[in-house]
């Protein structure tokens, strides 16, 4: 509003002005403020940012971490870590799964292989020992029996 005389201003996205201010207000980093009328100043949630001057938050996007809600600090996630978007922090790869895209959810590993977490690619039960489940280690195979690789059991011998 101009208090010089009876017409207002209207202020841009991001700023706003309340009663008979003659200034527009910059909406704060960390924050979004939706209304150009109104001093609605809402704080960013983890997982999304604003540098200042902005109506919305921007949402962190996938593959990224935002671990601050003031600044535009999108970290790509490391290998073996992952994020579907709106993140503060990556999420490790659990392990049975394999992440080798940090944009996508992690992917199960299939039997005969194992992973421990945190990996791009499920590592294969190698020969001489079987896998009996996709989160854990593989275990020797018993005297008497043999595996070939791959294997969620070992044969005996003939």
């Amino acid at each position: 509003p101009d208090t010089r005389t009876n017409q207002s201003t209207a202020c841009v996205a991001g700023t706003y002005s309340t009663g008979s201010s003659a200034q527009c207000t910059t909406c704060p980093a960390g924050s979004a403020c939706p209304s150009t009328t109104a001093a609605t100043v809402t704080p960013c949630t983890a997982g999304t940012y604003s540098i200042g001057g902005q109506s919305a938050c921007t949402v962190c996007p996938s593959g990224s971490q935002c671990p601050s809600t003031s600044a535009n600090l999108a970290e790509v996630c490391s290998p073996g870590y992952y994020s579907l978007g709106s993140q503060a922090a990556c999420t490790a790869c659990p392990a049975g799964s394999y992440c080798n895209d940090t944009r996508l959810a992690p992917t199960a590993c299939a039997a005969g292989t194992y992973s421990l977490g945190q990996q791009v690619a499920c590592t294969p039960c190698p020969a001489g020992s079987y896998c009996a489940s996709t989160t854990l280690a593989p275990l020797p195979c018993a005297s008497g029996t043999y595996s070939a690789g791959y294997a969620t059991t070992c044969a005996a011998c003939s």
